[in-house]
């Protein structure tokens, strides 16, 4: 058996072995999520105000009073709540603290994970870089090397990145809910998760809270 024989057989050894790495217990599955948007900068702060208020401007109140709730002194509180101010006196309405008067405030979550979990196996890369090398080792058509592994290393990327084969790029993430209440009653809310840097977590906790999964909440004084 000749190098190029040998080769590809080790090669389809390996293949076989990576696609039969099975145990006999079921295997664990993440539930199915979309794309989720990165905040990293105060620019996007802004915007994500402008996306709140145009998002809540079917339950704000007809008499276009309203009062602005920030639920800490972190830079994040402080920052947006701002920008919900002004992103409502730019739409006509009047920003009061008067009691009685319909409250938008928002809570925060910071979630630092204890790990990024791992990537999972980039299987069909991997396997596509085989099946490239294997067909120039084997030679049975005449196919060019360097055409064999690139046509398998951009199909197997391909397939994982559908199936979500690509670790998450961050292990801190950030929730923010806002929400419209009048009386203690809640009656409008939306939700948004995002992923930040670890390095800017502290700029959506307040001083004296916990940085671990802390809950962002407060009155007005």
């Amino acid at each position: 058996m000749g190098l190029k024989q040998t080769s590809a057989a080790i090669l389809l050894c390996a293949a076989f072995v990576l696609a039969g790495c099975q145990t006999g217990v079921p295997q664990a599955q993440d539930i199915p999520t979309k794309s989720q948007l990165v905040l990293n900068s105060a620019g996007q702060w802004q915007v994500l105000a402008g996306w709140t208020v145009t998002q809540l401007s079917g339950s704000l109140p007809a008499d276009r009073r309203i009062a602005v709730q920030a639920p800490d002194d972190s830079a994040f509180a402080r920052g947006f709540s701002e920008l919900l101010a002004t992103e409502l006196v730019k739409r006509g309405y009047i920003v009061t603290r008067a009691e009685g008067a319909p409250l938008l405030h928002f809570d925060v979550e910071v979630v630092e994970h204890g790990h990024i979990p791992p990537p999972q196996p980039l299987a069909f890369t991997f396997l596509g870089a085989l099946g490239g090398v294997g067909a120039w080792a084997l030679d049975t058509n005449g196919v060019q090397p360097a055409l064999a592994v690139a046509t398998g290393l951009a199909v197997g990327p391909a397939i994982d990145l559908k199936r979500g084969y690509f670790p998450a790029p961050s292990d801190t993430e950030v929730s923010v809910t806002t929400s419209i209440s009048r009386s203690g009653l809640r009656y409008a809310a939306r939700s948004d998760v995002f992923y930040i840097s670890k390095s800017d977590k502290g700029d959506y906790v307040g001083s004296d809270l916990d940085i671990q999964s802390a809950s962002l909440t407060g009155e007005f004084p």
